[in-house]
C-alpha cells in the first residue's frame, strides 16, 4: 500500500522554478507527458513549458518538444540563439580561435575598448622590439634573421629592460 504525497506548506512562489537566461535553461531534463494529456490541456502545458521544456511522448516514444516563452523577449532570444546564420558565425568564430587565427573573440562593445588597452601595452615596449616583431612577422617560416636578434640584443633598450626588472621598476626605453 502507497501512501499520497502531501502538499508542500511552503507558498507556490518559493516551489516555482525560476527562469534562466540563455541555453542553460534548456539543459535540465525535460518532462515527459504523453500527447493526449498535452492535447486535452495545452495551454496548462505552455505555461509549464515556460519553465521546463516538455517532451511530448506517443506511446512512450519522444514525439516532439514543447518549449513556452514567459515573454516576447525570451522568444526573440531563443529565435536568436537558434537561428542559422548565427550558429554560423558562432561555430566559424570558434574554428578561428582554435586554428590560431585570432587569439580572442570579442562582442562588437568591447572591441574599442580592447585595442585601446593592447595598443597601450604594445606602446610600453621598446620601440626596436615592437619594429622587430613587425619585421619578423613578415620572414617566411623556418628562415631565421640573425641581424635582427643582434639588433635588438646589443641595443641599449635591452640594457634598459634587464635593468629596469633587475631594479623592479617600469623600463624607459629610448628607441637605441
Amino acid at each position: 500500500m502507497t501512501s499520497r504525497k502531501r502538499q508542500s506548506k511552503s507558498s507556490l512562489s518559493s516551489r516555482r522554478i525560476k527562469r534562466q537566461r540563455g541555453l542553460q535553461r534548456r539543459l535540465s531534463q525535460p518532462r515527459r507527458v504523453a500527447l493526449a494529456k498535452v492535447k486535452d490541456d495545452l495551454s496548462r502545458y505552455l505555461k509549464l513549458a515556460a519553465d521546463q521544456e516538455i517532451l511530448i511522448t506517443r506511446h512512450g516514444r519522444p514525439a516532439g518538444v514543447l518549449i513556452g516563452f514567459k515573454s516576447e523577449d525570451d522568444w526573440f532570444e531563443y529565435r536568436l540563439e537558434n537561428h542559422p546564420e548565427f550558429l554560423r558565425r558562432i561555430q566559424a568564430a570558434r574554428q578561428a580561435l582554435q586554428a590560431g587565427l585570432v587569439n580572442r573573440v570579442l562582442p562588437k562593445g568591447e572591441l574599442e575598448a580592447y585595442v585601446h588597452k593592447l595598443a597601450k601595452e604594445m606602446a610600453q615596449n621598446a620601440p626596436l622590439t615592437v619594429q622587430g616583431a613587425k619585421r619578423f612577422s613578415l620572414i617566411p617560416q623556418g628562415q631565421v634573421d640573425t641581424a635582427l636578434s643582434e639588433r635588438a640584443f646589443l641595443s641599449q633598450d635591452f640594457q634598459e629592460g634587464v635593468k629596469a626588472y633587475l631594479e623592479k621598476r617600469p623600463p624607459r626605453f629610448q628607441g637605441s
